[in-house]
């Protein structure tokens, strides 16, 4: 599969990757997470696609799905961890990896088994020092645009595009709704 982002063709297996990632995300987003709310919120007032989804996507970033900062935390890795790790914890799954992630893990560790062997390395010293927290989709999300060559600055792309496919899909729920009533 040729892509945007680099030269040479996605491998099988790579693309595998890309779907699956892309699969856990569009679950995920109908969680009651902060863009999705405002999604939702902003498309019950407005009943206007673009501007619920441009509210949407306002909320992704520095505090949720920061992408391009779980990335650099990543190829970057203090030797002394920070007391929060930016990548890890989450508000919706605990004491275990978010399960919608599982195939993105096996894959990524197929693909990247030394980025998947540091991640849980961080997870481990996390741990020994009492905080137990996982790593998050976030983290994922970086790890696959490392695994597959993205630069940091369209790394957010891979949480951006499924949702987009999950909020019209919410928007319509939301037609049908209102239009039954």
């Amino acid at each position: 599969m040729k892509t945007f982002w680099r030269k040479e063709p996605l491998s099988e297996k790579e693309v595998l990757l890309l779907f699956e990632l892309r699969r856990a995300h569009f679950v995920c987003a109908f969680r009651n997470n902060a863009s999705s709310e405002v999604f939702r919120i902003t498309a019950d007032a407005t009943v206007d696609l673009f501007r619920s989804m441009s509210a949407a996507l306002s909320t992704l970033g520095v505090n949720h799905a920061p992408i391009e900062q779980i990335y650099d935390f990543l190829v970057n890795t203090p030797a002394e961890l920070p007391k929060i790790c930016i990548g890890w914890g989450s508000s919706f799954i605990k004491e275990q990896d978010d399960p919608e992630f599982k195939g993105t893990i096996k894959l990524l560790y197929e693909l990247n088994p030394t980025l998947v062997r540091h991640i849980y390395g961080i997870t481990k010293k996390l741990h020994d020092s009492g905080k137990k927290v996982y790593p998050n989709p976030g983290c994922w999300t970086a790890a696959t645009a490392i695994t597959l060559g993205m630069t940091k600055e369209i790394s957010p792309y891979l949480i951006i595009s499924p949702r987009i496919e999950a909020w019209a899909t919410i928007f319509y729920q939301l037609q049908v709704t209102s239009a039954s009533e």
